[in-house]
């Protein structure tokens, strides 16, 4: 690690993570995953635990963070004060092609250095981290953005402050805090956080009496509403949709797990459902409301939703061949718009139009729903964490210097800074170097993570990952890719109030959506099954010339795109 923390403080562009410009997700930016705090601090919720062993807290370590973080905030300071200037570097980044696809060209870099007797460690580091893409998961991805080289300062960073390796199920906990929308209850525990006297179980317990409390002022409040029986209608209506999916997804093994006295009891009550929120709704429909033109529109497609899906429910009631018809009803990709919408898909979006139009008509009763479901996650997870304390060790110098040797920019810095002037692999380590230097500029500059492909996946020309969390419980991710047979897609996923999802997909070639369209189904699926709705699916055929715009870029992230019910 001598000549990462030697080189560090040179690096101009090495500022994204450090400089505080990354989204506090919990996922990947992995920078004191397991502390809390506003303004950058860095209090944590365990106190009193063993002294760790010393790792990483060398003065030349400690001055090279400190020297990057003067460096980094005055660049960044630099950028904000003039927003044309940044907007145009981060063109000019996004447009830089030293090495269009990184993967590929770390794959020959390590060809050139695996038989270098100085350089063979750091081939063989670079070696584990290319993976294939199919082995592409949730947890992987994280760790494979982390290792990616955009992290390192962050992790460097990690290395000198953090002293304890948590346990997952504490980590997510910790990451579900700093993603609250709830700023008050953020703010009280971020209060507990910095409070030392206590223990770490008193600090649980704690954190226990502050989310019943949360819990208790939201549903006193929901009590009070005089909505509270929609809000209620809009959570059966996703159960509902969530039972359809269910019985569609056994479809594909068994076949329906359903009796016709079952099947007759959920229309029967779902029905119902739709009665009661069409006599309910016209509550909502208040002349001061009906002036609110984005009110107006939504309520008078929610009035058009529920009756569908009654008239669509009376058809089926009817049906001489009803498994049949509700086999059908429940299996439709609804890639192609209203028209071929799942039964389920309708569902959901009449429980989304009727959120969006009480979010409308009694903000803090929409607002404490959302914090009673975020505080009983909340809840949920920190019984699950408090159980994993006793696992919760100090970290060594060991585990410390092996989680930043693993990272892709250390093992380049060592390269560049081991081969010989004009050598091939000095070269190539530093065209590399710049490369992910960029992504790491561009992620300050935008306000987000970007990064590279960091798979290997044959028959891929390049793509690039951005990440960026907007206003209200809004993430996003955009995923660029360019196939060799298939041409260039863009790939836009919006997430809101945890668990809608808007899916936004341009290709290239009209065989490429074709192909996708045939697994739109699968895919539905998958997300279904990670407790998301998909409220939203477009796919489109575009031009190679607007593709690259088509979402907006990476300075326009957060801005809206084409979208089908």
């Amino acid at each position: 690690m001598e000549s990462v923390n030697n080189t560090i403080s040179s690096q101009v562009a090495t500022q994204a993570a450090v400089g505080g410009a990354l989204p506090k997700t919990g996922g990947v930016g992995g920078a004191n995953a397991g502390q809390t705090g506003q303004a950058g601090e860095t209090k944590n919720l365990f106190k009193n635990q063993p002294v760790p062993a010393q790792n990483l807290d060398s003065e030349a370590a400690d001055n090279a963070v400190k020297d990057l973080d003067k460096l980094v905030n005055k660049l960044l300071n630099e950028l904000k004060s003039s927003p044309t200037q940044a907007k145009e570097l981060a063109a000019q980044a996004k447009n830089l092609q030293l090495s269009p696809n990184l993967a590929k060209d770390i794959k020959s870099l390590v060809a050139l250095a695996e038989n270098e007797p100085d350089l063979k460690e750091f081939a063989l580091k670079l070696k584990e981290f290319l993976k294939p893409v199919a082995d592409l998961k949730n947890a992987p991805l994280n760790e494979q953005i982390k290792n990616s080289g955009i992290m390192l300062e962050a992790n460097l960073k990690d290395a000198l402050n953090g002293k304890f390796n948590l346990p997952s199920a504490i980590n997510k906990l910790f990451g579900d805090i700093k993603n609250l929308s709830n700023q008050q209850l953020l703010e009280q525990i971020s209060t507990l956080a910095k409070d030392d006297s206590l223990s770490t179980n008193e600090s649980f317990a704690r954190l226990d009496q502050i989310l019943q409390n949360a819990k208790t002022a939201a549903k006193d409040t929901l009590a009070g509403s005089p909505f509270k029986q929609l809000f209620e209608t809009s959570d059966k209506l996703e159960n509902a949709a969530k039972f359809m999916d269910k019985q569609a997804n056994a479809m594909s093994g068994s076949g329906l797990s359903l009796n016709e006295k079952t099947l007759n009891a959920e229309l029967n009550k779902i029905s119902q459902l739709l009665a009661s929120a069409g006599e309910k709704m016209q509550n909502l429909n208040s002349e001061k409301l009906s002036q609110n033109r984005g009110f107006a529109l939504n309520f008078a497609e929610l009035k058009s939703a529920i009756k569908d899906l009654t008239d669509e429910l009376s058809a089926l009631a009817a049906s001489q061949d009803k498994f049949n018809d509700f086999a059908q009803k429940i299996v439709r990709d609804g890639a192609d718009g209203n028209e071929g919408a799942t039964l389920q898909d309708k569902l959901q979006n009449a429980a989304r139009k009727l959120n969006f139009a009480l979010q409308i008509a009694d903000k803090a009763g929409f607002e404490a729903k959302n914090n009673l479901d975020e505080v009983g996650k909340l809840i949920k997870q920190q019984n699950i964490a408090r159980a994993e304390l006793g696992a919760v060790t100090p970290k060594s110098a060991e585990e410390t210097a092996k989680l930043l040797q693993n990272d892709v920019k250390s093992a380049l810095l060592n390269m560049q800074s081991k081969s010989p002037d004009a050598s091939p692999v000095k070269d190539a380590a530093s065209k590399l170097l710049a490369q992910i230097e960029m992504h790491q500029l561009v992620s300050a500059v935008a306000g987000g993570v970007q990064t590279y492909l960091p798979y290997v996946w044959e028959g891929v020309e390049g793509g690039n990952i951005r990440f960026k969390q907007g206003k209200k419980q809004k993430h996003y991710a955009q995923i660029d890719l360019n196939f060799q047979n298939f041409g260039q897609i863009n790939i836009m996923v919006a997430l809101s109030e945890n668990k809608y999802i808007d899916l936004a997909i341009a290709t290239q070639k009209e065989e490429f959506k074709d192909l996708i369209l045939s697994g739109a189904k699968e895919l539905k699926r998958a997300i279904g099954e990670q407790g998301l709705i998909v409220s939203n699916f477009s796919l489109k055929t575009m031009p190679k010339l607007r593709l690259s715009g088509i979402y907006g870029g990476l300075d326009k992230l957060d801005m809206g795109f084409d979208k089908k019910a």
